[in-house]
């Protein structure tokens, strides 16, 4: 499929040890666990702090490059708690001042087969803050989950395995 991809599909993974990785093919190697029920995803960003300053002399104002911050990744999950385990382990890792790996992978995975895979972004974080959402007698529980990312967000191109 080329063109545009839809979130539908897409799948959240955690790998809580939170083993240090510098290219998309280390976290790859990772054992991931999946976490299910997702309702939605936030986004992905980064942003560079703005450092201004004013130059009297010359009448202007001018803009720095500051530090990068690559803010927060926040997911809304249809409450399972521990009957899922990847739930569980998210939960866990709110009580732990460790980072732990994310991998949110798109619905476009190749064709199948063996070592296939699909878009991919990886990244360090802290699970922040956890929110249940009770709502009312017409939708199910929630669990938002707002994780800090702590170093480079990674992008995998998806690769096409071997057909088997």
């Amino acid at each position: 499929m080329s063109g545009p991809l839809s979130a539908s599909k897409a799948k959240l993974w955690m790998e809580a040890t939170g083993t240090a990785c510098a290219t998309i093919a280390e976290y790859d190697a990772l054992t991931w666990v999946r976490t299910k029920f997702v309702g939605n995803f936030g986004d992905l960003t980064e942003t560079f702090a703005a450092i201004e300053y004013t130059d009297v002399d010359e009448g202007e104002d001018h803009v720095l490059k500051g530090n990068l911050s690559r803010g927060q990744f926040q997911v809304d999950l249809n409450y399972a708690g521990t009957t899922d385990p990847g739930q569980a382990a998210m939960l866990t890792a709110f009580d732990s001042i460790e980072n732990v790996n994310i991998k949110v992978t798109l619905n476009n995975d190749p064709g199948g087969g063996a070592n296939s895979k699909p878009t991919r972004f990886c990244f360090p974080a802290k699970v922040m803050e956890r929110k249940y959402m009770l709502g009312d007698g017409k939708r199910v529980v929630g669990l938002s989950l707002i994780l800090r990312i702590d170093g480079k967000i990674l992008k995998g191109d998806p690769v096409p395995g071997s057909g088997g």
